[in-house]
């Protein structure tokens, strides 16, 4: 049985427990070569100064599409990664805990409660739920990131049209 937490203790707990899984999420960004504060590429294409987006020519704007576009697609890779995992991982929790799930008795119980109760009962799908929280904690932290590559390699291509009518015109 587990002992109950209440009040200061507990949150505590919790301050420390995020703590852990913010430095998981940055040295994970880290390893897919994400969120550094050391200057790239990429960085200095989405940092650009209206000033600076002056300066580049047509060419310039094309190969920072290009970069964009090429660094989404490599997110959306380790997305699809982190998704096949979250999925491998339910597959396997849902095929051990069927059985529990069918012998409990509980007269009305929601069906995610019964879910909880049940991956607790079992330590491997135990296990396999934090994998799959941690994982799905990597997914969610970076869904947003190859959209908004794109939009910005969308935005730098329409700027690199303009700059080219400039030299035509």
């Amino acid at each position: 049985m587990t002992k109950k937490m209440t009040g200061e203790p507990i949150s505590k707990k919790i301050d420390e427990d995020w703590a852990k899984v913010e430095e998981a999420l940055q040295q994970f960004e880290k390893r897919i070569g994400l969120g550094g504060l050391e200057s790239s590429a990429v960085t200095n294409l989405l940092t650009l100064t209206p000033a600076t987006l002056n300066k580049m020519s047509a060419e310039d704007c094309a190969e920072g599409a290009l970069l964009l576009s090429q660094e989404a697609t490599y997110i959306q890779s380790q997305l699809n990664i982190l998704q096949s995992k979250m999925d491998w991982c339910k597959r396997r929790i849902d095929r051990i805990i069927a059985p529990i799930i069918r012998s409990q008795l509980q007269r009305y119980m929601d069906a995610s409660y019964k879910r909880a109760l049940a991956i607790k009962e079992d330590d491997v799908a135990d296990k396999l739920q934090a994998v799959y929280d941690e994982t799905a904690s990597y997914h969610s932290r970076l869904a947003y990131l190859p959209t908004s590559l794109r939009n910005q390699s969308d935005k730098l291509s329409k700027y690199q049209e303009v700059k080219r009518g400039q030299n035509y015109g």
